[in-house]
C-alpha cells in the first residue's frame, strides 16, 4: 500500500499573462495591485503557505517524503522539506507523472491531489503561456476532463482538493467510485484568499487540514484529527460563520 500526493500550483498572478477572457473579471484586482505594489507579494505568500499546508497534511496522512510530488510553476514555492524532483505545472507533465505510478500501483493505494493556484471557468491555469489570440485552447488549462484522464489509470482511493476560483467545476469527478472531491467554492465563484496580519493563505485549506490532520498556520484555528467527513463539516461550519460566500462543497465518497 502506498500513499502518494501531488501538489499543484500552475501560476502566480504576477507571472501570468492576462487573456482576453480575464480582462473584465481582473480589472478591479489589477487596479488594486497598481495602487499597492506590495500586494504582488500576497499571492506568492498564499501559494507558499498553501503548498506548505498540503505537504504537511500529506505527511500526516501517511505519504513518505519521496512519495510527495509536485507540479509547480516555480521551485521556490515548495517547502524546504520537499525532496523529490518537481515537474512543471502542465497537463503533459502531470500525465507523465501519473503514468510513472502505474507499474507499481495497487488496489489499496491512496492518492491526494491538492491544487492551490488560480482557476478560470475553463479549468486550473497551467504554466503553459496563455495565447491571447486563442482563448479556447483548452490544452492551456488543467480542465476537469484532463485531470480525470490523468488520474483514471490509478487504482485505490483518491482525494481531490482544490482551492481556486471556479473550483466547483471539478465536483463531477466525484462520480468515480472511491474518489472524493473537496472544493473551495462553487463553479461560478471567484475564490477570495484570506489576507491579514498573519499573512495570506487559503482559509479553506487551513480549516480543512487543521480539522483533518492537525496542520494549520494560525494559532486561532483549532486543530484536531477528525475523519475526513467530520473535518469537512467542521471547516464548512467555521467558514460559513464568517462569510456567506465561498462555502466549501464536496462530492463523492472515500474512506480515509
Amino acid at each position: 500500500m502506498t500513499t502518494r500526493a501531488i501538489l499543484w500550483c500552475g501560476t502566480l498572478k504576477e507571472d501570468r499573462a492576462v487573456s482576453a477572457t480575464d480582462v473584465r473579471e481582473s480589472r478591479k484586482e489589477r487596479r488594486a495591485l497598481q495602487e499597492d505594489p506590495n500586494a504582488l507579494n500576497l499571492d506568492l505568500a498564499a501559494q507558499v503557505n498553501g503548498l506548505d499546508l498540503a505537504f504537511r497534511a500529506a505527511l500526516h496522512l501517511g505519504a513518505r517524503p519521496r512519495d510527495i510530488h509536485a507540479c509547480v510553476c516555480r521551485d521556490d514555492l515548495l517547502p524546504r522539506e520537499f525532496v523529490t524532483t518537481y515537474h512543471p505545472a502542465t497537463v503533459e507533465a502531470l500525465q507523465r507523472l501519473t503514468r510513472s505510478f502505474v507499474p507499481d500501483a495497487e488496489e489499496d493505494d491512496s492518492l491526494l491531489f491538492i491544487a492551490t493556484n488560480h482557476g478560470e471557468k475553463t479549468g486550473l491555469v497551467t504554466s503553459a503561456m496563455i495565447d491571447e489570440l486563442d482563448d479556447d485552447d483548452a490544452s492551456r488549462f488543467l480542465t476537469p476532463g484532463a485531470l480525470d484522464a490523468c488520474l483514471a489509470a490509478l487504482p485505490g482511493r483518491q482525494a481531490i482538493i482544490i482551492a481556486a476560483c471556479y473550483a466547483g467545476q471539478y465536483l463531477k469527478l466525484g462520480a468515480r467510485p472511491g474518489r472524493v472531491v473537496l472544493v473551495s467554492c462553487s463553479a461560478d465563484e471567484v475564490y477570495w484568499i484570506r489576507k491579514d496580519d498573519e499573512g495570506a493563505c487559503s482559509a479553506f485549506l487551513e480549516h480543512l487540514f487543521a480539522a483533518w490532520c492537525g496542520v494549520a498556520l494560525s494559532d486561532s484555528i483549532p486543530r484536531a484529527q477528525l475523519s475526513l467527513d467530520d473535518a469537512f463539516a467542521r471547516a464548512t461550519e467555521r467558514l460559513a460563520a464568517v462569510s456567506s460566500r465561498n462555502i466549501p462543497v464536496r462530492a463523492g465518497t472515500a474512506t480515509w
